[in-house]
């Protein structure tokens, strides 16, 4: 279901960009809707834009989807478009000379729970800047003003709906809407111009996704040409680990058991291999392989993914099987038990792995949160992660060959 989402994309009418605002401390955004979705303050470090992105929808029905719908209709191998969505855009530019191809950009797809804003609320995007990145990123799935034409969610209710069990539809297809999403948000990068003068650059694109933007971002970049490399952050695949071990936002394992009538789940049950058959389109361990060897016309991606311990979203069984299927290997020590993750030669990792458009670093590395931490947010909050996070987005754009060195020296 998720191979022809790109080409639907393609041939849909362009996404729009309108009610560009720049955040200048007096200014309303159009996507206000209180606390961190309100322009920020003033940063000397980027230019902070809010937009109203229009991007294609190819779910049935109205959000949020309380009676039917949130599924898609496949016909020749590509999702049918049913309507446009407005879609709250953030939009970071460094207060840098702009470079003469056009800002190097970073592509954020955040978790569920997540905002437009995320990567500026969580520090990332000052990092980013830093380094001349700019930062687009946009609401996910059912998040702010794409729940409900009416109103904002409450808190938690984005994730009940999204993990709920009686919406089959819906809880396979979201997945397609969020690929068509980083597709379509690659073709607007593309094709509008960057807020505050120039444009976007056409080659240095990467995708950073977190949790479920992680979970995106595998079969986005499976068929995707026009991004460089991606950072998958603390993203799970095999739905039958991921249905029966998740407790959180969403006691997921508690909810099959009650409607299997199981309290003792284990792998082998008959009931979860009937749902991992439903959900069998967006397992992003189906499209891990394409990492390495993509289709024709897909380049190879450069790959950190980031394994952070004992997270209390995404179970360690999911976040192992999605390094094996993606068959990243491991740089760094191996703080716990990853089978069947061969370990780089040599470290710090630079071009790892050869596939047929040349050496690409296609790594995993294990990050344990600092005390009390959430294992789940070392993207954001540890320092080791941080440092390979800087190091990959700097060396991206600085080695003579453009590709990217991971781990300490």
């Amino acid at each position: 279901r998720l191979a022809g989402v790109r080409d639907a994309v393609q041939a849909a009418p362009a996404p729009a960009l309108r009610d560009v605002t720049l955040c200048d401390g007096g200014t309303d955004s159009p996507c206000e809707g209180g606390g961190e979705r309100t322009c920020g303050d003033v940063n000397p470090l980027f230019a902070e834009y809010h937009a109203v992105a229009e991007l294609p929808s190819f779910l049935r029905g109205v959000p949020p989807y309380e009676t039917w719908g949130g599924d898609a209709i496949i016909r020749g191998g590509r999702p049918r478009v049913q309507r446009r969505e407005d879609v709250c855009v953030s939009m970071a530019i460094p207060r840098t000379e702009r470079p003469a191809g056009g800002w190097p950009v970073v592509l954020f797809a955040h978790d569920v729970g997540g905002h437009f804003r995320t990567p500026i609320t969580r520090g990332l995007v000052n990092r980013l800047t830093m380094m001349g990145w700019a930062v687009v990123s946009f609401d996910g799935v059912l998040h702010g003003t794409r729940f409900s034409p009416e109103r904002l969610p409450e808190p938690g209710e984005t994730a009940a709906r999204l993990y709920d069990l009686e919406r089959p539809g819906l809880l396979r297809d979201q997945a397609l809407q969020g690929v068509a999403d980083l597709h379509a948000m690659v073709r607007l990068l593309g094709e509008a111009d960057a807020p505050g003068g120039g444009r976007f650059s056409a080659t240095d694109r990467v995708l950073f996704g977190h949790g479920r933007g992680a979970e995106l971002g595998v079969p986005f970049l499976a068929y995707e040409p026009d991004v460089r490399g991606a950072v998958l952050a603390n993203g799970g695949g095999g739905i039958v680990d991921w249905l029966r071990m998740t407790r959180s936002p969403v006691n997921l394992g508690a909810r099959i058991g009650i409607a299997l009538a199981d309290d003792g789940l284990n792998g082998m049950h008959a009931g979860l291999h009937l749902l991992q058959t439903w959900l069998d389109p967006r397992d992003p361990m189906n499209y891990g392989r394409f990492v390495r060897s993509p289709p024709e016309g897909v380049p190879a991606k450069h790959v950190l993914m980031v394994y952070g311990l004992d997270d209390s979203v995404t179970p360690t069984n999911p976040m192992a099987h999605l390094a094996i299927a993606t068959r990243v290997e491991r740089v760094g020590p191996e703080i716990e038990p990853l089978e069947a993750v061969s370990e780089v030669e040599t470290a710090p990792a630079r071009g790892n792995v050869r596939t047929r458009d040349g050496l690409r670093t296609q790594v995993v590395k294990m990050y344990a949160p600092e005390a009390g931490a959430d294992g789940h947010d070392v993207v954001f909050e540890q320092r080791d992660t941080i440092s390979d996070l800087n190091r990959f987005f700097r060396t991206l754009r600085e080695d003579p060959e453009g590709i990217p060195t991971v781990g300490a020296n």
